[in-house]
């Protein structure tokens, strides 16, 4: 009853007030829910409220397990298989669906195994979710700005963390690579601890058929900011940010790339929001100790409906106000 008061209240706040724009709900995950031990197939992701057309790997190569969570009790493993590149046989590849926006921030937090490997003679892989939008321009394609555009995580030899990304800048056979760093340091992904990874990408504008270099992707590392890409032209259409992309395998094009030995990697408490305030991983004062109860909290979004559906309704609008008024009473 005092979330639907809650819930109410903030409708009717809204309403009265003329109806101001929201975000929708974020997407979270913390792997709690299904059972351990256990594949994380899509229709299990599909119960927890995320939506892919279709996936690679997630069958063959995911485990609910309960060795390491970041929070709670349990986490999805992903493995990589030695000698394996490409999403076919390396990790996962699953696009889970967004409500389109201009902008939208993803955390996550990973962990690697203590003998991860980052590749056999030639070192790339891409790491954990992404951000993309429209057709999703990658694999070598030419960015046009529209057939979309996408922005992911990486590692370089060593384990050099960094963001990998296509856009109408683009003028090499792939993507462009910008190094994350620490106070002018790159950075290099540990082993056998977790980290957090967020990344923002904020979409250009397009008025009159031309692309503004107003875009940006922004990423933090364990809370500080670790690279900031801005002047960036996505688009020329009115493609947004619609895709959480699970993409994590080896590769690069070849055997090369491919793990010298059986590679793993833990991931947890994945949140999607448009909204920066859901990603706790940003908050000066961290995140919870009980993350499940924030999450439980976000579950109530503060949406409403937009002003154009009651501004020619008076009517309408005064008996769904005293419809609220009966509720909260």
């Amino acid at each position: 009853m005092k979330r639907m008061r809650r819930a109410a209240l903030v409708l009717l706040t809204s309403l009265l007030a003329g109806g101001a724009a929201t975000h929708a709900a974020p997407l979270v995950n913390t792997f709690e829910r299904p059972e351990a031990d256990k594949p994380y197939a899509l229709a299990e992701w599909a119960a927890d409220g995320w939506n892919a057309p279709w996936e690679l790997g997630m069958d063959a190569r995911t485990l609910i397990d309960t060795r390491y969570a970041n929070s709670g009790d349990q986490s999805l493993r992903v493995f990589y298989p030695q000698g394996k590149f490409d999403p076919q046989d390396s990790g996962v590849l699953a696009p889970f669906a967004l409500e389109p926006g201009q902008e939208y921030y993803l955390s996550y937090w990973v962990r690697f195994d203590e003998n991860f490997s980052w590749g056999t003679t030639s070192y790339a892989g891409k790491l954990g979710l992404g951000l993309s939008g429209g057709g999703a321009c990658s694999d070598g394609e030419t960015c046009t700005g529209y057939n979309g555009f996408n922005s992911r995580i990486s590692w370089r030899s060593g384990g050099q963390a960094a963001v990998y990304y296509y856009d109408m800048g683009n003028h090499s056979n792939y993507g462009q690579y910008v190094a994350l760093q620490l106070e002018g340091e790159d950075i290099y992904y540990p082993k056998d601890e977790w980290i957090n990874i967020v990344q923002r990408l904020k979409v250009n504008t397009v008025k009159g058929g031309h692309a503004y270099p107003d875009g940006e992707i922004q990423v933090w590392y364990n809370g500080e900011s670790a690279a900031h890409i801005t002047d960036l032209r996505f688009v020329r259409n009115r493609d947004k940010v619609d895709t959480a992309y699970f993409s994590t395998f080896f590769g690069g094009a070849t055997a090369a790339f491919a793990p010298a030995g059986d590679s793993y990697a833990w991931y947890d408490d994945i949140t999607v929001s448009a909204d920066p305030a859901d990603i706790c991983e940003l908050r000066s004062e961290g995140c919870p100790a009980d993350p499940d109860q924030v999450r439980s909290d976000q579950a109530l979004p503060e949406q409403v409906l937009p002003e154009p559906f009651f501004s020619d309704h008076a009517s309408a609008r005064a008996v769904f106000s005293a419809f609220l008024h009966k509720i909260l009473k």
